[in-house]
Protein backbone atom coordinates (compact mmCIF):
# COMPACT_ATOMS: atom_id res chain seq x y z
CA UNK A 1 0.00 0.00 0.00
CA UNK A 2 2.87 2.45 0.96
CA UNK A 3 4.27 1.66 -2.91
CA UNK A 4 1.10 2.65 -4.82
CA UNK A 5 0.95 5.66 -2.44
CA UNK A 6 4.45 6.72 -3.76
CA UNK A 7 3.39 5.70 -7.31
CA UNK A 8 0.24 8.07 -6.75
CA UNK A 9 2.24 10.94 -5.87
CA UNK A 10 5.13 10.69 -8.08
CA UNK A 11 2.47 10.56 -10.60
CA UNK A 12 0.82 13.85 -9.20
CA UNK A 13 3.97 16.02 -8.99
CA UNK A 14 5.04 15.17 -12.78
CA UNK A 15 1.06 15.68 -13.88
CA UNK A 16 -0.54 18.05 -11.69
CA UNK A 17 -2.66 19.75 -14.69
CA UNK A 18 -4.45 16.33 -15.76
CA UNK A 19 -4.40 15.06 -11.85
CA UNK A 20 -6.24 18.82 -10.84
CA UNK A 21 -8.74 18.25 -13.92
CA UNK A 22 -9.63 14.78 -12.61
CA UNK A 23 -10.45 15.96 -9.03
CA UNK A 24 -12.49 19.52 -10.27
CA UNK A 25 -14.40 18.06 -12.33
CA UNK A 26 -15.52 15.26 -10.13
CA UNK A 27 -16.24 17.41 -7.70
CA UNK A 28 -18.28 19.47 -9.78
CA UNK A 29 -20.15 16.36 -11.20
CA UNK A 30 -20.76 14.79 -7.65
CA UNK A 31 -22.01 18.15 -6.23
CA UNK A 32 -24.51 17.91 -9.23
CA UNK A 33 -25.44 14.43 -7.96
CA UNK A 34 -26.12 15.76 -4.16
CA UNK A 35 -28.23 18.87 -5.42
CA UNK A 36 -29.77 16.87 -7.75
CA UNK A 37 -30.49 14.25 -4.79
CA UNK A 38 -31.57 16.27 -2.24
CA UNK A 39 -34.18 17.82 -4.40
CA UNK A 40 -35.71 14.90 -5.42
CA UNK A 41 -35.24 13.63 -1.47
CA UNK A 42 -37.06 16.24 -0.01
CA UNK A 43 -40.13 16.54 -2.70
CA UNK A 44 -40.37 13.02 -2.71
CA UNK A 45 -40.32 12.77 1.45
CA UNK A 46 -43.22 15.42 1.09
CA UNK A 47 -45.47 14.15 -1.86
CA UNK A 48 -45.37 10.36 -1.38
CA UNK A 49 -44.14 9.05 1.57
CA UNK A 50 -46.17 11.99 4.25
CA UNK A 51 -49.35 13.23 1.82
CA UNK A 52 -49.49 9.89 -0.59
CA UNK A 53 -52.59 11.68 -2.36
CA UNK A 54 -53.37 8.14 -4.96
CA UNK A 55 -54.34 6.33 -1.03
CA UNK A 56 -55.91 9.41 0.79
CA UNK A 57 -59.37 9.09 1.93
CA UNK A 58 -60.25 12.65 3.67
CA UNK A 59 -63.10 12.48 6.21
CA UNK A 60 -64.39 16.08 6.96
CA UNK A 61 -66.13 17.02 10.37
CA UNK A 62 -66.04 13.12 12.00
CA UNK A 63 -68.46 12.31 14.94
CA UNK A 64 -65.51 12.71 17.73
CA UNK A 65 -66.83 10.73 20.18
CA UNK A 66 -65.37 7.11 20.87
CA UNK A 67 -63.29 8.36 17.85
CA UNK A 68 -60.19 5.99 19.46
CA UNK A 69 -62.56 3.07 19.14
CA UNK A 70 -63.05 3.65 15.49
CA UNK A 71 -60.30 3.88 14.26
CA UNK A 72 -59.24 0.48 16.37
CA UNK A 73 -62.02 -0.77 14.17
CA UNK A 74 -60.86 1.08 10.56
CA UNK A 75 -57.37 -0.60 11.54
CA UNK A 76 -59.16 -4.34 11.83
CA UNK A 77 -61.33 -3.66 9.12
CA UNK A 78 -61.56 -5.04 5.80
CA UNK A 79 -59.26 -2.56 3.89
CA UNK A 80 -55.74 -2.48 4.89
CA UNK A 81 -54.81 0.77 6.37
CA UNK A 82 -50.96 2.23 6.09
CA UNK A 83 -51.58 5.07 8.20
CA UNK A 84 -54.14 7.44 9.40
CA UNK A 85 -54.33 10.36 11.45
CA UNK A 86 -56.63 13.33 13.01
CA UNK A 87 -56.14 16.79 11.61
CA UNK A 88 -57.04 20.21 12.83
CA UNK A 89 -56.93 23.60 10.42
CA UNK A 90 -55.00 26.49 11.57
CA UNK A 91 -58.28 29.09 11.78
CA UNK A 92 -59.86 26.30 13.79
CA UNK A 93 -57.41 26.89 17.28
CA UNK A 94 -55.72 29.95 18.53
CA UNK A 95 -51.97 29.65 18.14
CA UNK A 96 -48.87 31.58 18.66
CA UNK A 97 -45.44 31.47 19.25
CA UNK A 98 -43.26 31.64 22.50
CA UNK A 99 -44.80 34.97 24.36
CA UNK A 100 -41.13 35.85 25.44
CA UNK A 101 -40.47 36.78 22.02
CA UNK A 102 -42.66 39.44 20.07
CA UNK A 103 -41.30 39.25 16.63
CA UNK A 104 -42.09 35.44 16.91
CA UNK A 105 -45.60 35.75 17.68
CA UNK A 106 -45.70 38.45 15.63
CA UNK A 107 -44.60 36.17 12.77
CA UNK A 108 -47.04 33.33 13.49
CA UNK A 109 -49.60 35.42 13.54
CA UNK A 110 -48.91 37.18 9.99
CA UNK A 111 -48.47 33.55 8.75
CA UNK A 112 -50.90 31.60 10.55
CA UNK A 113 -53.05 31.25 7.58
CA UNK A 114 -50.14 29.49 5.62
CA UNK A 115 -50.76 26.82 7.86
CA UNK A 116 -52.06 24.03 6.83
CA UNK A 117 -52.63 21.18 9.30
CA UNK A 118 -51.69 20.06 12.86
CA UNK A 119 -51.89 15.90 12.53
CA UNK A 120 -52.40 13.62 15.44
CA UNK A 121 -50.64 10.29 14.02
CA UNK A 122 -52.75 7.67 15.28
CA UNK A 123 -51.68 4.73 13.39
CA UNK A 124 -48.43 3.57 11.17
CA UNK A 125 -45.04 5.43 11.60
CA UNK A 126 -46.06 8.80 9.51
CA UNK A 127 -44.49 10.99 12.06
CA UNK A 128 -42.25 8.49 13.56
CA UNK A 129 -39.81 7.92 10.10
CA UNK A 130 -40.41 11.58 8.81
CA UNK A 131 -37.59 13.32 7.30
CA UNK A 132 -36.16 15.69 9.43
CA UNK A 133 -34.59 19.25 8.34
CA UNK A 134 -33.76 20.04 12.37
CA UNK A 135 -34.08 17.94 15.63
CA UNK A 136 -35.63 14.93 15.86
CA UNK A 137 -39.46 13.55 15.20
CA UNK A 138 -41.98 12.07 17.37
CA UNK A 139 -41.16 8.45 19.25
CA UNK A 140 -43.78 5.67 20.20
CA UNK A 141 -43.14 7.05 23.89
CA UNK A 142 -44.30 10.60 22.51
CA UNK A 143 -47.62 8.93 21.54
CA UNK A 144 -48.18 7.11 24.40
CA UNK A 145 -47.78 9.34 27.02
CA UNK A 146 -49.09 12.10 25.45
CA UNK A 147 -45.96 14.25 25.55
CA UNK A 148 -46.87 17.75 24.57
CA UNK A 149 -44.34 17.94 21.75
CA UNK A 150 -44.52 19.21 18.30
CA UNK A 151 -42.54 18.57 14.83
CA UNK A 152 -43.17 22.28 12.76
CA UNK A 153 -42.81 22.14 9.21
CA UNK A 154 -39.85 23.19 7.24
CA UNK A 155 -41.62 26.33 6.71
CA UNK A 156 -40.56 27.77 10.10
CA UNK A 157 -37.01 26.55 9.54
CA UNK A 158 -36.13 30.18 9.83
CA UNK A 159 -38.59 31.33 12.31
CA UNK A 160 -37.87 28.54 15.13
CA UNK A 161 -35.56 26.59 16.86
CA UNK A 162 -35.73 23.03 18.42
CA UNK A 163 -36.26 23.78 22.31
CA UNK A 164 -38.59 26.55 21.76
CA UNK A 165 -42.23 26.68 22.72
CA UNK A 166 -45.06 26.95 20.36
CA UNK A 167 -48.67 28.18 21.99
CA UNK A 168 -51.70 26.30 21.04
CA UNK A 169 -54.85 27.37 22.57
CA UNK A 170 -52.89 28.60 25.42
CA UNK A 171 -50.76 25.44 26.16
CA UNK A 172 -47.12 25.47 25.52
CA UNK A 173 -45.77 22.86 23.03
CA UNK A 174 -42.14 22.14 23.04
CA UNK A 175 -40.42 22.47 19.68
CA UNK A 176 -38.58 19.18 19.49
CA UNK A 177 -37.96 19.28 15.73
CA UNK A 178 -38.28 20.79 12.16
CA UNK A 179 -39.03 18.38 9.51
CA UNK A 180 -38.89 19.07 5.84
CA UNK A 181 -43.16 18.51 5.74
CA UNK A 182 -45.46 20.52 5.00
CA UNK A 183 -47.57 19.36 8.20
CA UNK A 184 -47.22 19.96 12.11
CA UNK A 185 -47.04 16.75 14.25
CA UNK A 186 -48.48 16.44 17.54
CA UNK A 187 -49.06 13.12 18.95
CA UNK A 188 -51.86 11.83 18.71
CA UNK A 189 -53.16 11.16 22.96
CA UNK A 190 -52.06 14.71 23.11
CA UNK A 191 -54.36 16.06 20.35
CA UNK A 192 -57.35 14.14 22.17
CA UNK A 193 -56.19 15.04 25.75
CA UNK A 194 -55.74 18.65 24.53
CA UNK A 195 -59.37 18.63 23.10
CA UNK A 196 -58.02 20.25 19.81
CA UNK A 197 -60.79 20.44 17.81
CA UNK A 198 -60.97 17.68 15.17
CA UNK A 199 -61.45 19.07 11.40
CA UNK A 200 -61.43 15.86 9.61
CA UNK A 201 -59.31 12.34 9.71
CA UNK A 202 -57.26 11.35 6.92
CA UNK A 203 -56.49 7.64 6.00
CA UNK A 204 -54.27 6.11 3.77
CA UNK A 205 -54.58 2.45 2.35
CA UNK A 206 -51.80 0.48 1.32
CA UNK A 207 -53.10 -0.33 -2.09
CA UNK A 208 -54.79 1.89 -4.50
CA UNK A 209 -58.80 1.20 -5.08
CA UNK A 210 -60.46 1.38 -8.52
CA UNK A 211 -63.37 3.64 -8.95
CA UNK A 212 -66.51 1.34 -7.26
CA UNK A 213 -63.66 0.44 -4.24
CA UNK A 214 -63.36 3.95 -3.72
CA UNK A 215 -66.93 5.01 -3.44
CA UNK A 216 -67.66 1.68 -1.26
CA UNK A 217 -64.58 2.85 0.94
CA UNK A 218 -65.93 6.49 0.71
CA UNK A 219 -69.56 4.97 1.80
CA UNK A 220 -67.94 2.42 4.91
CA UNK A 221 -65.76 5.97 6.01
CA UNK A 222 -68.89 8.27 6.13
CA UNK A 223 -70.96 5.28 8.27
CA UNK A 224 -67.76 4.21 10.38
CA UNK A 225 -66.91 8.30 11.70
CA UNK A 226 -70.53 9.54 11.25
CA UNK A 227 -69.19 11.99 8.44
CA UNK A 228 -70.91 13.50 5.59
CA UNK A 229 -68.39 14.04 3.28
CA UNK A 230 -65.37 12.11 2.25
CA UNK A 231 -62.35 13.56 -0.35
CA UNK A 232 -61.79 10.94 -2.60
CA UNK A 233 -57.98 10.01 -3.89
CA UNK A 234 -56.60 13.37 -5.39
CA UNK A 235 -56.43 12.82 -8.89
CA UNK A 236 -53.49 14.11 -10.92
CA UNK A 237 -50.60 12.57 -8.77
CA UNK A 238 -49.32 11.01 -11.31
CA UNK A 239 -48.12 13.94 -13.20
CA UNK A 240 -46.51 15.15 -9.84
CA UNK A 241 -44.28 11.77 -9.89
CA UNK A 242 -43.39 12.00 -13.31
CA UNK A 243 -41.94 15.41 -12.69
CA UNK A 244 -39.87 13.98 -9.34
CA UNK A 245 -38.98 10.64 -11.24
CA UNK A 246 -37.48 13.37 -14.11
CA UNK A 247 -35.83 14.82 -11.31
CA UNK A 248 -34.41 11.25 -10.77
CA UNK A 249 -33.12 11.00 -13.74
CA UNK A 250 -31.44 13.75 -13.94
CA UNK A 251 -29.51 12.94 -11.04
CA UNK A 252 -28.59 9.38 -12.32
CA UNK A 253 -27.34 11.71 -15.48
CA UNK A 254 -24.77 13.12 -13.51
CA UNK A 255 -24.03 10.43 -11.61
CA UNK A 256 -23.45 8.73 -15.13
CA UNK A 257 -20.93 11.34 -16.14
CA UNK A 258 -19.38 11.09 -13.00
CA UNK A 259 -18.35 7.65 -13.21
CA UNK A 260 -17.87 8.61 -17.39
CA UNK A 261 -15.63 11.17 -16.51
CA UNK A 262 -13.19 9.46 -13.75
CA UNK A 263 -13.07 6.71 -16.51
CA UNK A 264 -12.21 8.96 -19.46
CA UNK A 265 -9.50 10.85 -17.55
CA UNK A 266 -7.75 8.04 -15.92
CA UNK A 267 -7.42 6.00 -18.75
CA UNK A 268 -6.03 9.48 -20.31
CA UNK A 269 -3.69 8.93 -16.78
CA UNK A 270 -3.06 4.93 -17.74
CA UNK A 271 -1.73 5.63 -20.94
CA UNK A 272 0.57 8.71 -20.15
CA UNK A 273 2.53 5.97 -17.56
CA UNK A 274 3.19 3.36 -19.70
CA UNK A 275 6.82 3.12 -20.01
CA UNK A 276 5.90 3.17 -16.23
CA UNK A 277 4.26 0.06 -15.86
CA UNK A 278 6.45 -1.09 -18.51
CA UNK A 279 9.35 -0.76 -16.24
CA UNK A 280 7.45 -2.37 -13.48
CA UNK A 281 6.76 -5.21 -15.25
CA UNK A 282 10.44 -5.70 -16.09
CA UNK A 283 11.34 -5.64 -12.59
CA UNK A 284 9.30 -9.07 -12.27
CA UNK A 285 5.68 -6.70 -11.33
CA UNK A 286 3.23 -9.55 -12.72
CA UNK A 287 -0.36 -8.82 -14.64
CA UNK A 288 -1.94 -9.28 -11.71
CA UNK A 289 -0.23 -7.63 -9.39
CA UNK A 290 0.11 -4.21 -11.76
CA UNK A 291 -3.84 -4.03 -11.95
CA UNK A 292 -4.47 -4.67 -8.57
CA UNK A 293 -1.63 -1.78 -7.86
CA UNK A 294 -3.71 0.81 -10.48
CA UNK A 295 -6.81 -0.61 -9.21
CA UNK A 296 -5.92 0.43 -5.38
CA UNK A 297 -4.86 3.65 -6.86
CA UNK A 298 -8.05 4.56 -8.75
CA UNK A 299 -9.81 3.19 -5.17
CA UNK A 300 -7.53 5.99 -3.19
CA UNK A 301 -8.28 8.76 -5.51
CA UNK A 302 -12.07 8.00 -6.23
CA UNK A 303 -12.91 7.92 -1.67
CA UNK A 304 -10.52 10.77 -0.93
CA UNK A 305 -12.99 12.73 -3.65
CA UNK A 306 -16.07 11.80 -2.34
CA UNK A 307 -15.03 12.80 1.04
CA UNK A 308 -13.66 16.08 -0.20
CA UNK A 309 -16.69 16.81 -2.21
CA UNK A 310 -19.30 16.10 0.70
CA UNK A 311 -17.28 17.94 3.10
CA UNK A 312 -18.00 21.19 0.14
CA UNK A 313 -21.28 20.21 0.01
CA UNK A 314 -22.62 19.90 3.64
CA UNK A 315 -20.51 23.34 4.70
CA UNK A 316 -20.23 25.43 1.25
CA UNK A 317 -23.23 24.29 -0.91
CA UNK A 318 -25.87 23.65 1.46
CA UNK A 319 -25.25 26.97 3.38
CA UNK A 320 -25.25 28.66 -0.52
CA UNK A 321 -28.24 27.12 -1.49
CA UNK A 322 -30.27 28.47 1.90
CA UNK A 323 -28.91 31.91 1.13
CA UNK A 324 -30.61 32.00 -2.27
CA UNK A 325 -33.74 30.11 -1.05
CA UNK A 326 -34.26 30.38 2.49
CA UNK A 327 -36.83 27.88 1.83
CA UNK A 328 -34.57 25.15 0.67
CA UNK A 329 -34.49 22.08 2.58
CA UNK A 330 -31.42 19.33 3.54
CA UNK A 331 -33.32 16.37 2.77
CA UNK A 332 -30.38 14.15 2.78
CA UNK A 333 -28.59 12.09 5.75
CA UNK A 334 -25.72 10.10 6.72
CA UNK A 335 -27.66 7.18 5.19
CA UNK A 336 -27.99 8.95 2.00
CA UNK A 337 -24.49 9.68 1.42
CA UNK A 338 -23.44 6.41 2.41
CA UNK A 339 -25.74 4.80 0.03
CA UNK A 340 -24.22 6.97 -2.95
CA UNK A 341 -20.73 6.45 -1.65
CA UNK A 342 -21.32 2.02 -1.80
CA UNK A 343 -22.76 2.81 -5.14
CA UNK A 344 -20.12 5.35 -6.58
CA UNK A 345 -17.34 3.00 -5.44
CA UNK A 346 -19.36 -0.28 -6.95
CA UNK A 347 -20.13 1.04 -10.34
CA UNK A 348 -16.80 2.82 -10.61
CA UNK A 349 -14.72 -0.06 -10.14
CA UNK A 350 -16.87 -2.22 -12.59
CA UNK A 351 -15.83 -0.15 -15.27
CA UNK A 352 -12.69 1.00 -14.65
CA UNK A 353 -11.16 -2.48 -13.40
CA UNK A 354 -12.32 -3.91 -17.03
CA UNK A 355 -10.12 -0.92 -18.52
CA UNK A 356 -7.17 -1.28 -16.03
CA UNK A 357 -6.81 -5.04 -17.23
CA UNK A 358 -7.12 -4.18 -20.85
CA UNK A 359 -4.06 -1.89 -20.36
CA UNK A 360 -2.03 -4.09 -17.89
CA UNK A 361 -2.23 -6.75 -20.56
CA UNK A 362 -0.25 -5.13 -23.82
CA UNK A 363 2.75 -6.50 -24.10
CA UNK A 364 5.97 -4.87 -22.01
CA UNK A 365 8.05 -4.13 -25.22
CA UNK A 366 4.91 -2.00 -27.04
CA UNK A 367 4.32 0.04 -23.66
CA UNK A 368 8.21 0.35 -23.19
CA UNK A 369 8.47 1.98 -26.70
CA UNK A 370 5.46 3.72 -27.02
Amino acid sequence: MIFVFNNLISFIKNNKAIFCLLIITQIITLIGVFTTYNYYAGLFAQTRQVHEEARTYRVYSPDKKDLTAKFEKLIGGKYAVQHTYTFTTSEEIDISANENDNEQTQNASTNQNKIKYFCGDYYGETALIHKMNVGYSLTKNDHKNATNSIVLSGGEYHRFSVGENYIINDKEYKVIGISTGDYYYIPYETFMKDGLPVSGVDVVLKGELDNAGEGECAAYLKELFGAKNVELPAEGYGEEMSKYNFIFVFCGLMFSLSIINFVYLYSYILDKRKRQYAVFRIFGCSKLRGSLIYAAECLIIAVATYLLTVLIYIFGCDPLLRLIDKYTVSALDISNFVFTFVLYIIVLLCVVVPTIIKYAKKEIVSQYRN
